[in-house]
């Protein structure tokens, strides 16, 4: 007695094709070599920067849509010297297109990275080991938007905001809770909010000129408020950052 065959259906085709291309995505997602394949991706990036470049010790936990660098340095222009992170765990996406988690020794600062050139950053940045237990320490929480689109030097638009309870600067400086918050438009920045309580008692706003090559060549103008002994004073500065940043 022959038993009747049973016939194909078209839910029984697709779900061996479904089949068949979850194995092959599975055998890509194994055997693939995504560490070679994220490290061309990434000297390709860092050879089209041209005001940055940046290293890493080694990369592990690589995916087909992630992977974590260990020990990244970042050198810019005009910054005091290379910025450090212990990780940098790295997420493709589609919006943003990626989303970085940036580890400094513990505290996280996560960075959105989206396709038009618009980043986005908010969370805390151990300056102390940000720049390699150097003149700047402290902690600092940080956000803001800027976009900076391809071969733009200074983002075109933007903001961003600082605070800290307490900032340490070269010569041991001490700086209490220290609060920044600026929009910004190519090199002019408007500072809309500038305070600080120790080592003196300022609330003061004004404005900014980037400087494309060197950050502390900016120049910055400031007036408001300073507290003496229980009394208000007008409060007025000016100068290039240089002169309270180093």
């Amino acid at each position: 007695m022959h038993l009747p065959t049973p016939r194909t259906t078209p839910a029984r085709i697709l779900a061996i094709l479904v089949l068949a291309l979850a194995g092959f995505a599975f055998g890509i997602a194994l055997f693939m070599p995504w560490d070679k394949l994220w490290t061309s991706v990434l000297v390709r990036f860092d050879e089209e920067l041209s005001s940055a470049g940046f290293s890493w010790e080694s990369m592990d936990r690589e995916g087909p849509l992630s992977f974590r660098l260990v020990n990244l340095e970042v050198a810019a222009a005009g910054m005091p010297g290379v910025l450090r992170f212990e990780h940098a765990y790295v997420r493709m996406g589609n919006s943003p297109l990626a989303k970085v988690r940036l580890d400094t020794g513990g505290p996280q600062c996560t960075l959105g990275i989206y396709r038009n050139g618009r980043f986005e950053f908010e969370g805390e940045l151990n300056l102390t080991y940000l720049f390699g237990h150097g003149d700047y320490q402290g902690q600092l929480h940080a956000s803001g938007s800027l976009f900076l689109p391809a071969g733009a030097v200074l983002p075109k638009k933007g903001w961003v905001d600082l605070r800290s309870q307490q900032l340490i600067l070269p010569r041991n400086r001490m700086c209490r809770d220290f609060a920044f918050t600026a929009e910004v438009a190519d090199a002019d920045v408007r500072i809309r909010d500038f305070s600080i309580a120790a080592p003196l008692a300022v609330r003061a706003g004004g404005s900014m000129k980037l400087s494309p090559t060197n950050l502390f060549a900016s120049t910055y103008a400031v007036q408001g408020e300073r507290d003496v002994n229980g009394s208000t004073i007008p409060y007025a500065s000016s100068g290039i950052l240089a002169d309270v940043l180093e």
